[in-house]
């Protein structure tokens, strides 16, 4: 199965980035905190995911932005995420408006795709590749374990100790960076800002006992009365709670449960109480969003 949202969604919630917390020239911090943001800007649809069929990710800072996940299969690697996160790096910069420059930006984004990887296995070596990327990589790796950046605690990077890796970019196999020397990355910000669901809002305690480790599976009459509720257009926290709650809970369905439901949830069924509440009482972007994690659970 290709790569979906709930994949990207994944890597930017994996603990592992809570051992990454670094700045080069303290003008972007890169740390489990910023990734949240992003995550959370994705999941109000203020940046918008789709797949490609490139073997590269790359985020697009339009308006509204885009993250192209990379043609590759779920569930996802390790290196996989990396490239994902490599990615979420220019969404940090873009979307807490940073000036930057070019391969200030990129070499940020590689360190932080080689710290991840080391997070994820302490004996990480450079893979294979052609002389030129492969050295970049490894002089990467090598700034990464000097500086401790996947160790935890906060790092802040010179320009001058990343200038040998920029040195190597515009020469580097592909011409990705041959004109970047020069260019900046402005950060612009989102120009158009739907509210985050609360990351603060509590669950009820009937999602609270799902997290238990024991899961046991939704009934169809907690579904219906979660789905049921109605909420005024402002009452972003009632909301936004009950789509937390909901994604809480479609995250840990068994695949039996999941392959069931999905079919009520993809069309509404008229007469069918969950299916119809589903239709009538989420956002269209809501409804994509929890098929997507239905889906990955079949």
């Amino acid at each position: 199965m290709a790569l979906t949202e709930t994949d990207l969604l994944d890597a930017l919630d994996d603990p592992a980035l809570g051992f990454i917390n670094f700045s080069l020239g303290g003008v972007v911090q890169v740390s489990r905190q910023k990734f949240g943001v992003i995550r959370e800007h994705i999941l109000a649809g203020n940046i918008l995911v789709t797949s490609w069929g490139e073997t590269h990710a790359q985020y697009v800072a339009s308006d509204p932005p885009v993250l192209y996940m990379q043609n590759d299969t779920s569930p996802v690697s390790t290196h996989a995420r990396a490239l994902l996160l490599h990615e979420c790096t220019h969404a940090i910069v873009h979307v807490f408006a940073v000036n930057f420059g070019e391969l200030d930006n990129e070499v940020t984004a590689y360190l932080l795709q080689v710290a991840y990887q080391l997070v994820k296995n302490p004996h990480y070596a450079t893979a294979p590749n052609n002389a030129p990327w492969f050295k970049f990589f490894d002089d990467c790796l090598t700034l990464v374990k000097k500086r401790g950046l996947n160790l935890g605690g906060y790092q802040l990077l010179s320009f001058k100790e990343v200038q040998p890796l920029e040195d190597q970019m515009p020469s580097l196999p592909g011409g990705f960076y041959k004109d970047d020397a020069s260019r900046t990355s402005p950060g612009t910000g989102l120009k158009d800002v739907k509210p985050f669901i609360p990351t603060n809002e509590p669950v009820s305690g009937r999602a609270q006992y799902a997290a238990h480790e024991t899961y046991p599976e939704p009934s169809d009459g907690y579904l219906a009365d979660l789905l049921g509720r109605r909420y005024a257009k402002d009452d972003v926290a009632g909301y936004g709670g009950r789509v937390r709650e909901l994604e809480a809970v479609f995250r840990r369905l068994s695949k039996a449960k999941a392959t069931g439901l999905y079919p009520r949830l993809a069309m509404r069924v008229a007469g069918d109480n969950i299916s119809m509440s589903f239709h009538d009482h989420l956002s269209t972007i809501t409804r994509n969003r929890m098929l997507v994690i239905v889906r990955s659970r079949m």
